[in-house]
Parts: structure tokens; sequence; C-alpha cells
């Protein structure tokens, strides 16, 4: 995303099914969950949604989402995606852990850009969590 927000990438949006993009995420992200003894679950709900989107970008995406998610889920743990409709017209795309969660009070920081979890929970894991820019940049 920084790439895109920086002007180095653009964008190429398209109108595109949204459940490949998903599970081709999901794949490239099973070898980490594969290591860290985490189930993977992604099941279309049957609905046929898609977006006028970038598909390296919701991949990317999706890849990113779920590997943090893997990261922070205890081993045995369920990383699950799911993809429903929102609003109209609309697909909302979720991933769901059973990991720590995030501090109530780093909530408001939430898209602070490189913002993250107490140096006491990330020491325990690769990295601080997510780091997410802010979208207003």
């Amino acid at each position: 995303m920084s790439k895109i927000e920086a002007g180095r990438q653009s964008l190429k949006l398209e109108r595109q099914a949204l459940t490949p993009l998903i599970e081709r995420g999901v794949r490239m992200a099973q070898p980490i969950a594969e290591r860290r003894s985490v189930r993977l679950q992604f099941q279309p709900n049957g609905v046929d949604l898609s977006a006028n989107c970038d598909s390296r970008a919701v991949t990317q995406m999706v890849i990113n989402l779920v590997s943090n998610a893997v990261k922070f889920s205890p081993p045995g743990g369920t990383v699950e995606v799911r993809l429903e409709p929102s609003g109209v017209g609309g697909a909302k795309i979720s991933v769901l852990d059973g990991g720590p969660g995030i501090e109530e009070d780093m909530l408001p920081r939430l898209f602070e850009a490189y913002a993250h979890r107490a140096a006491t929970t990330s020491a325990r894991h690769d990295g601080v969590g997510l780091a997410s820019p802010s979208p207003r940049r």
C-alpha cells in the first residue's frame, strides 16, 4: 500500500469475481499456517460477489491479513476468512482468528502509521502486529 500511496505503483482496476482472489491469497498463506500448525478456512458463501479492483492488491491484502492472523493465533487454532455482501452492491472480507486481539487503548490509534501493540505482547511473536498506515495521507 505504501508504494501505491507514494505514487510508485498504480492500480489496474477491473471488474472481477472476489472469490478466486481470496482463494489465491489463502492458498499463498497456507505454508505459513502449516509451519505454525494453524488451520486456514475459507468457504465461499455461494454468493457471486465482484468488485472493481486491482487483483494483485486484493490478493496481497488477503495474504497480509491472513499471515498476521496466523502469526498471532495459537498452535492448533483456526483462521477463518469470510466474504459476504455488505450494503447495496458492496462486499466485506473478514479475517477472524483466536489471537489476543487489539488492546482497547490501541483502537483509537489503529490507523496511525506504524502504531503497534506493546512490546511485551509482540515479543512473543515475530514482528509487532499490524502496523496500518493511515488512509488519510
